[in-house]
């Protein structure tokens, strides 16, 4: 039983290790493909995609019901921004979980660099070029999530020390949210505040991870297409190099020779352009569910937030304005 218990908890923390010769777009994704792990460290320890979904669930349902059972206390516009925290991990794991092996098959393809005659080197030094930029970025992106996670995590405990004893321990948490156990005693605030915490950590690290993903990949294509112009500038003296050294033993004349290396040479290119396109839509319908909400709740949620800064008086002054240099004009 003992056993069982570990083999299954083993399996079910542990990541799977990655292959050796695996591109720098399959190590990024490696880093949340089967749970979240430390980037740059060799532990495959990791926090399981499902467990993230579950915890951010259940904080997510449990804030919407302390929402719903104070309705007419509750500040909605101001929780917004927190419900769309939030929801990004539920979103982020959910789509990991949905689409895995479709990430790790689109991942494993854009790594495989297409292989141009004569242009070996330029194929090297573009790939050296991307790896080195997105491994520079992601170390200053994710230095900067510590940071900010940090930050949020002595927030709730920070908050509590300042407030005012009178202040309810539910005003004390960074947002409002049911409990089936006390808050008043300082281990029931210690819990829901970890709850709370743990949430909006989910939120910075799926979402920093399929971020730094998105930018691996984005780079990675972009340099690619690179690889094709040049291929495409240097297609002439790549085919009359070529030409030179070929060892002809056939009656083909060497007009249709030199047509048929032209021919082949932009296929290789069109070829190259379908897969890299391919790639972008498999991506594209693994991440729609994420793109779409998280751009259309930030949009709603800017609008709120510009509603409720502006006051009824100032909404008439401007009203006001508008009438008064329209009557001139006229």
């Amino acid at each position: 039983m003992v056993v069982t218990l570990w083999s299954f908890l083993k399996s079910y923390f542990l990541t799977q290790e990655k292959p050796e010769k695996a591109g720098y777009v399959f190590n990024t994704a490696h880093y949340f493909l089967y749970g979240l792990t430390v980037y740059k460290k060799k532990t495959r320890l990791a926090i399981p995609m499902e467990f993230i979904l579950l915890l951010s669930s259940v904080v997510m349902f449990s804030s919407i019901l302390q929402s719903l059972l104070d309705f007419w206390k509750t500040k909605w516009i101001e929780l917004l921004c927190i419900y769309i925290t939030l929801v990004t991990p539920i979103l982020c794991s959910l789509t990991v979980i949905l689409h895995r092996e479709r990430i790790r098959a689109v991942s494993e393809q854009v790594d495989r660099w297409w292989n141009y005659p004569l242009l070996d080197k330029e194929t090297k030094k573009m790939k050296t070029l991307a790896a080195v930029t997105m491994d520079r970025f992601n170390r200053y992106y994710f230095s900067a999530m510590y940071v900010a996670a940090a930050i949020c995590g002595v927030l709730p405990f920070q908050q509590n020390n300042l407030s005012a004893e009178k202040m309810k321990p539910m005003d004390k948490l960074i947002f409002p949210m049911w409990t089936p156990f006390s808050i008043d005693g300082s281990w029931g605030f210690f819990a829901a505040s970890l709850l709370q915490v743990l949430a909006i950590w989910f939120a910075y690290f799926s979402f920093g991870r399929l971020f730094s993903y998105f930018m691996s990949l984005s780079f990675t294509i972009s340099n690619q297409m690179k690889l094709i112009g040049r291929a495409c500038q240097t297609r002439l003296r790549r085919v009359e190099i070529m030409m030179k050294d070929l060892d002809i033993t056939d009656n083909r004349s060497l007009d249709q020779l030199y047509i048929e290396m032209m021919m082949k040479d932009i296929n290789c290119c069109i070829i190259h352009y379908q897969i890299l396109y391919g790639h972008l839509k498999e991506i594209r319908r693994a991440f729609s569910l994420i793109t779409n909400l998280t751009y259309h709740a930030g949009m709603w949620a800017m609008c709120l937030f510009g509603v409720s800064f502006v006051k009824v008086s100032s909404i008439l002054k401007i009203i006001i304005i508008i009438l008064y240099e329209n009557i001139i004009t006229y």
